[in-house]
């Protein structure tokens, strides 16, 4: 399941950092509505503001979504099987505006065409409307604010809440309540990606796997790791989307710009250990751009030929001999979990040694984040190796954004 991610707290609709204004008040001074207005804008920016530096929008009761049959106020022409009811409840949008929903909304849910191959899903959204943009006729002093429900085949605008979403078959007419809530089938009203309102997390931590044979069963490891990231270390959250590399020969300025958005690029024990050039140009941009690069190998291999390749482009010092293991002050032993003796696997303790942005693993690690065939690994060499794991995700998010500051 996919963490959403939004903007950075901002005041301004274009997210350009702009002071607040507020009302100097002296006396003699005469309120009119608009600096009336002046006064009322700045505090709700203030609370905005707090709002998207602590939380994350979500709904925070009711809301539920349920079938319900044809209104009998509804056309012939239009009768369908696909009309639900929206349930009272409150949500807030990532700005700190409530949503509030008094009353039961009936809706209708627009189907694909018939005609229509692999049609896309259908998001029900829900939105803040403020009354001010909506150009209503001043008619009292009093305003209500409302909300808006969307219909989207895509998820773009972050003021948006997802309230359910549908997957079509071709040439669906109808929609109903799933027989398994965890796991929908096609037709069926899907409210698992439901978010609710919660704390902010320091940071979002994004893995790239370099693709090579066997790259499915590295890339479920990593997701199983980034799932328990928000569980055992709350301040950091894990994009379970782990995106696949191809380290393209011909690689253009935009790859390796789309490199920069991953904390950590990890290069699998199955990948080949002779690199072409253009590849091991790649790998060096990444890691001159502030990445951090996990490149994991079985105990009983040597550290790969492509190792020296990427050193002897970054630096004048020789190659490293990879003698000496981490020290007992490094981050990625002491943070944010406390390892003395690294995690034991099945065939003995992992080793790792770290230099100028390239962690070696021996030992492969990640095949304890998630369940081996045989379903055979205990709770706590899973637990433990997650925790070593989130370490290592801490460590080059906190290197990563460091960085960035400098420059």
């Amino acid at each position: 399941m996919n963490h959403s991610f939004f903007p950075p707290p901002s005041i301004d609709p274009e997210q350009k950092l702009r002071p607040l204004e507020r009302l100097q008040v002296y006396d003699s001074l005469m309120i009119t509505a608009e600096l009336w207005n002046v006064a009322h804008k700045y505090l709700r920016q203030r609370q905005n503001l707090h709002y998207q530096a602590l939380h994350q929008p979500g709904i925070i009761y009711g809301l539920g979504v349920k079938p319900i049959p044809i209104p009998a106020d509804v056309i012939r022409e239009s009768r369908s099987d696909c009309w639900v009811e929206i349930q009272p409840g409150v949500a807030v949008d990532w700005e700190g505006n409530p949503i509030i929903v008094s009353e039961p909304i009936t809706f209708f849910i627009r189907v694909p065409k018939a005609s229509v191959e692999n049609p896309p899903p259908a998001y029900l959204l829900i939105s803040y409307r403020d009354p001010e943009e909506l150009n209503a006729p001043r008619e009292s002093a009093v305003v209500r604010e409302y909300f808006r429900i969307d219909q989207k085949t895509e998820l773009t605008n972050p003021g948006e809440l997802e309230l359910c979403r549908v997957r079509w078959s071709q040439g669906a007419n109808s929609v109903v309540a799933p027989s398994d809530v965890l796991d929908p089938e096609v037709n069926q009203l899907d409210l698992r990606y439901r978010l609710r309102a919660q704390l902010h997390p320091q940071g979002i931590v994004r893995v790239g796997t370099v693709n090579a044979s066997g790259s499915e069963i590295y890339n479920e490891n990593w997701a199983c790791l980034m799932r328990s990231v928000a569980v055992l270390y709350p301040n950091l959250v894990g994009d379970d989307a782990i995106a696949r590399v191809e380290l393209d020969i011909d690689a253009s300025y935009s790859f390796l710009e789309q490199l920069k958005q991953y904390d950590i690029l990890y290069l699998p024990p199955s990948l080949d250990s002779n690199l072409a050039m253009q590849q091991i140009h790649c790998l060096r941009y990444y890691l001159n751009a502030g990445g951090v690069i996990l490149v994991e190998i079985p105990s009983d291999c040597p550290p790969p030929d492509y190792l020296v390749l990427l050193y002897d482009g970054r630096t004048q010092s020789q190659a490293p001999s990879w003698q000496t293991q981490l020290p007992r002050d490094h981050p990625i032993r002491n943070h944010p979990f406390l390892f003395a003796a690294l995690p034991q696997l099945e065939q003995g303790a992992i080793e790792v040694w770290y230099r100028d942005g390239i962690i070696l693993l021996k030992g492969e690690l990640s095949a304890a984040w998630g369940l081996d065939e045989r379903l055979s690994l205990p709770r706590s060499e899973i637990r433990t190796a997650q925790e070593f794991g989130i370490n290592l995700l801490h460590f080059a998010w906190k290197r990563r954004e460091l960085r960035q500051l400098l420059s």
